[in-house]
């Protein structure tokens, strides 16, 4: 829940947060989608296949 996360995060903490979701929302739609999760999961070190992604 959005709200409960404002009352335990930091404003630095959310800060990170949102520059970490814009960085792999690379087309900017304000969600992050298969293609993308694909690069957020190779990112930290997974190999997901396309059939997983979808």
């Amino acid at each position: 829940d959005l709200i409960m996360a404002n009352e335990c995060l930091t404003e630095d903490q959310i800060g990170e947060f949102q520059d970490a979701f814009c960085t792999f929302d690379t087309d900017h739609d304000g969600v992050i989608n298969s293609k993308e999760l694909g690069a957020v999961l190779r990112h930290i070190g997974q190999n997901p296949t396309e059939a997983e992604l979808q």
